[in-house]
């Protein structure tokens, strides 16, 4: 019998916590071994989001009603979101953004455009283009999610993120922990022009750790020059 079986027998909120830890969507940027460890995986690319899926739905609907004509989702791993969202929405033109190794030479599939996530693959984007995360902004610190939204802002694309978020508001970037961070990003979306965002932490309460109850943060933001 493996640990991983005795300990499901005899602990299982143990084993259920720690399978949830290592499901855990890991961030655009990681520093130390846990950087060269998620640049060197390989995500087997394909399939599709589950019916539940909160930023697949998001996606979807932002999309739908800001009639965005590119999609672009950072933080895609193995791309089944945005494959979803080409296929309930064949006319977009759609991106996944990531650092894995499976990212590292362009391919296509099923009408999505894997790319290597790069400042300046994002800055080739169109004007317009919703980009959209999930699990994927927080681990970026708080200067370089300033950066992001900011730039984000100034080419005009909107924003659909759902990132984790404590269970009452911010003032400022706090670390959440681990290479993560709970983001204030009302205030964040508001200080570069963006509109429409809610403005408090929404969602489903949930533990993605031993020890914090979060809720998603779920917002569609957009940019400050109107289209």
């Amino acid at each position: 019998m493996s640990l991983a079986t005795r300990l499901k027998m005899r602990a299982p909120r143990l084993a259920s916590a720690l399978a949830v830890l290592r499901a855990l969507p890991v961030g655009w940027r990681k520093r130390g071994s846990t950087a060269h460890d998620y640049v060197q995986r390989r995500y087997e690319i394909g399939g599709h989001a589950p019916g539940h899926d909160l930023a697949a739905a998001l996606a979807v609907r932002a999309a739908l009603e800001g009639r965005h004509a590119a999609v672009a989702e950072i933080g895609a791993a193995s791309g089944g979101r945005i494959l979803t969202l080409k296929r309930l929405l064949p006319h977009v033109e759609a991106y996944a953004f990531d650092i894995g190794e499976s990212y590292r030479a362009p391919s296509e599939r099923e009408g999505v455009k894997f790319r290597q996530l790069e400042d300046s693959a994002l800055a080739a984007l169109p004007p317009g283009t919703l980009v959209f995360s999930r699990g994927t902004l927080c681990y970026l610190t708080g200067a370089e999610v300033e950066a992001f939204v900011a730039r984000a802002g100034e080419r005009r694309h909107d924003l659909a993120i759902v990132e984790p978020m404590p269970l009452f508001d911010l003032g400022d970037t706090v670390k959440r922990g681990g290479s993560s961070w709970y983001h204030p990003y009302p205030a964040l979306l508001a200080r570069h022009g963006f509109s429409g965002q809610p403005g408090r932490a929404e969602g489903a309460k949930h533990s993605d750790s031993l020890g914090m109850l979060e809720c998603w943060y779920a917002a569609w933001a957009r940019a400050g020059s109107a289209r």
